[in-house]
């Protein structure tokens, strides 16, 4: 971020304008930042916290439990330089749950390329479907009356 400097700070301070260049958003009520900066600030100056305040969102919000520490996640990322890594294109990696129906908790946790992940998510679904394939439906449970085919009759579509 480039910040303003001078008598173009004070005057967008004044205004309660954002201080970063070239941004006219309103800043906070009492900061110097528009929402967007204020996020981004805290993000260079500590990306560890920035990073589990995201994970324990989004935790929430699929109703997952979360009970990982600060300096649990702290540990994890400098083992596994899961914050140098991160990202959402291939080859990116991402934290995943071993057994996802454990969630966030210590020791449940490891690091795997976003292709990996999703292929764990949907592999899960394939066993799903492959043994559905292997018992396969019977027709004439659903249509149990018989009807004779003829080969030679000509069908009226």
């Amino acid at each position: 971020m480039i910040l303003v400097e001078g008598k173009t700070a004070e005057r967008k301070k004044a205004k309660g304008k954002c201080l970063v260049y070239g941004c006219n958003n309103q800043a906070r009520k009492c900061k110097s930042f528009c929402n967007k900066h204020e996020k981004e600030s805290r993000k260079e100056k500590n990306p560890y916290r920035y990073w589990y305040g995201i994970l324990r969102l989004n935790a929430k919000r699929r109703k997952k439990v979360f009970t990982i520490s600060l300096e649990y996640f702290i540990q994890f990322c400098k083992e596994t330089n899961y914050i140098n890594t991160k990202g959402r294109k291939s080859g990116s990696m991402s934290i995943d749950r071993k057994i996802d129906e454990l969630g966030y908790i210590e020791g449940n946790l490891q690091i795997l390329e976003i292709g990996e992940n999703t292929r764990k998510k949907y592999t899960d679904y394939g066993k799903y479907l492959s043994e559905f394939k292997e018992s396969p439906i019977d027709i004439s449970d659903i249509f149990p009356e018989k009807v004779p085919i003829d080969p030679d009759e000509e069908v009226p579509f």
